[in-house]
C-alpha cells in the first residue's frame, strides 16, 4: 500500500533528478565504451607503436591505475563528498583519452592509459555514491536498472563502432571520440549541481578515523606501485635475469604483502559471505579482462595471416592454402552440417572440387620452389583450422565440466 509520501517520490527521469540522471548515465556510457571499444582497436595500436610484445602492458597499466583510483575515491568521498572527485575523474578521463589518441610512442600511450584508468576508477565509485546520496531509496532500483543498461549498450555497440573507426579513419579516433562527450558531462553535472539538494553530497560522518583513511590511501598507492613494478619487469616476455627480473620479484612480493590489507579478512581462503564474493569477483574479472584483451589480438592475427597468404608473392603459397582448405573442408563441413541440422537450417551443397580433382591438380606441379611454397601455405592454413578445433574442444570440455 502506497503512502502519501511515497507517491510524491519521482523516478530518476522526473524533473528534480533529470539532469543528474542524464549526466550519470552519460558518464557510465562513456566509461563503458572506453573499456569495451579500446580492445577492438588495440591490435592496430600495437602494430603502429611497435608494441606487440608489450600488448598486455597497455591494459594492465590502465587496470592498475583504476585500482588506485577506486581506493582513493573511497577515502576522498568520505572526506569531501563525491562531487570534487567526480569532476577530477572526468578531467583525467578526457586527458587520458586525448593523450592516447595523440601518442606516437608507447611510453606516451601508457601515460594516457594510466590517466584514463585513474579517472575511471574515481568515477566508478563517485557515481554510485551520488546515486546513494541524491536519490531516495525508492528510486534507486530503477536508477540502477538504467545504469546497467548504460553498461550493456556500449558493450554491444562499442566494438563495431571501434572497428569501423579503425578501418575507415584511424584507431586514434576511438580515443578522441571520448573527449568531447566527457567535457560536455562536466558542464552538465555542474549545471545539475545547482538544481538539486547538494547538502547530502558534502562530507559525511565515517566509521573510520583519519589515520585509517591515510593507511588505506597509502596501501592503495603501495599496491599500485608494486603491481606496476611487476608489470614493468615482465611485459617484454623475456626469460632472463636482469634488473627488470629483480624489479618484478620486488613487485610480486609487494602485491602479496600489501594487497590483503585492502581485502576483507578471509578472502584468500574464500570465507563465507563477503570474502567469497570478493574472490569470485576477482576470478571473474581476471577471466573477463584476459579474454577481452587477447581474443581481438588473436583474431586480428589470424585474419592478417590469411590475407598474407592470399597476397603472397611466392606463387605457390596461396595455391597451397586453397588446396588445404579444399582437402580439410570435408571435416569442417560435417561440423557445420550438424549445427545446421540442430537449428533447422537448410544449407546449399558444397561446390568445391573433389579430393581427386585437387590431388590431380597438385600432381601437375613440377617446380620444387612452387612445391615448397605450396607446403608453407598449406601448413599455415591448417594451423588456423587447428585453432578452430582446439576452440571447439575447449567449449565441449567446459560444457562437460559444467554438467558434472
Amino acid at each position: 500500500m502506497r503512502t502519501e509520501g511515497s507517491e510524491r517520490v519521482g523516478g530518476p527521469l522526473s524533473r528534480p533528478y533529470l539532469e543528474v540522471t542524464l549526466a550519470v548515465l552519460a558518464l557510465v556510457t562513456i566509461v563503458a565504451f572506453e573499456s569495451m571499444a579500446v580492445s577492438t582497436a588495440m591490435p592496430d595500436v600495437a602494430v603502429e607503436l611497435h608494441a606487440v610484445r608489450s600488448y598486455g602492458f597497455a591494459f594492465s597499466v590502465m587496470l592498475t591505475a583504476q585500482l588506485l583510483g577506486i581506493v582513493l575515491a573511497g577515502v576522498w568521498t568520505d572526506r569531501s563528498g563525491p562531487l570534487p572527485g567526480t569532476f577530477v575523474g572526468q578531467l583525467l578521463l578526457a586527458a587520458g583519452a586525448a593523450t592516447c589518441g595523440s601518442a606516437t610512442r608507447l611510453d606516451v600511450f601508457l601515460v594516457g592509459r594510466a590517466l584514463t584508468g585513474l579517472g575511471g576508477g574515481l568515477l566508478v565509485v563517485m557515481l554510485y555514491v551520488i546515486a546513494g546520496r541524491v536519490y531516495p531509496e525508492a528510486t534507486r532500483p530503477r536508477l540502477f536498472t538504467y545504469i546497467s543498461a548504460a553498461w550493456v549498450v556500449p558493450s554491444l555497440a562499442g566494438p563495431p563502432l571501434s572497428a569501423w573507426l579503425t578501418e575507415n579513419l584511424t584507431w586514434r579516433w576511438v580515443f578522441w571520440i571520448v573527449v568531447v562527450p566527457v567535457l560536455v558531462t562536466v558542464v552538465a553535472l555542474g549545471r545539475a549541481q545547482r538544481r538539486v539538494d547538494t547538502t547530502s553530497l558534502g562530507e559525511v560522518d565515517s566509521s573510520r578515523d583519519h589515520a585509517t583513511h591515510v593507511r588505506t590511501a597509502w596501501a592503495g598507492v603501495a599496491v599500485a606501485l608494486a603491481a606496476g613494478a611487476l608489470q614493468l619487469g615482465t611485459h617484454e616476455l623475456v626469460i632472463a635475469w636482469s634488473w627488470k627480473t629483480g624489479l618484478a620479484l620486488v613487485g610480486l612480493v609487494g602485491v602479496v604483502v600489501v594487497a590483503p590489507r585492502l581485502l576483507p579478512r578471509g578472502t584468500v581462503r574464500m570465507a563465507a559471505g563477503v570474502p567469497s564474493c570478493v574472490l569470485a569477483r576477482a576470478l571473474l574479472c581476471a577471466a573477463f579482462y584476459g579474454a577481452v584483451t587477447y581474443v581481438p589480438l588473436f583474431l586480428a592475427g589470424q585474419r592478417h595471416a590469411l590475407e598474407m597468404l592470399a597476397r603472397s608473392e611466392r606463387r605457390g603459397c596461396a595455391l597451397g592454402a586453397a588446396a588445404a582448405l579444399v582437402l580439410d573442408w570435408r571435416a569442417i563441413r560435417n561440423v557445420v552440417d550438424a549445427a545446421a541440422q540442430r537449428f533447422g537450417v537448410t544449407l546449399t551443397p558444397p561446390a568445391l572440387p573433389s579430393m581427386r580433382q585437387t590431388m590431380g591438380m597438385m600432381q601437375t606441379i613440377d617446380s620444387p620452389a612452387v612445391e615448397r611454397a605450396m607446403l608453407f601455405g598449406a601448413q599455415q592454413l591448417l594451423i588456423q583450422h587447428r585453432g578452430l578445433w582446439d576452440l571447439l574442444e575447449a567449449r565441449s570440455g567446459a560444457r562437460v565440466d559444467a554438467l558434472l
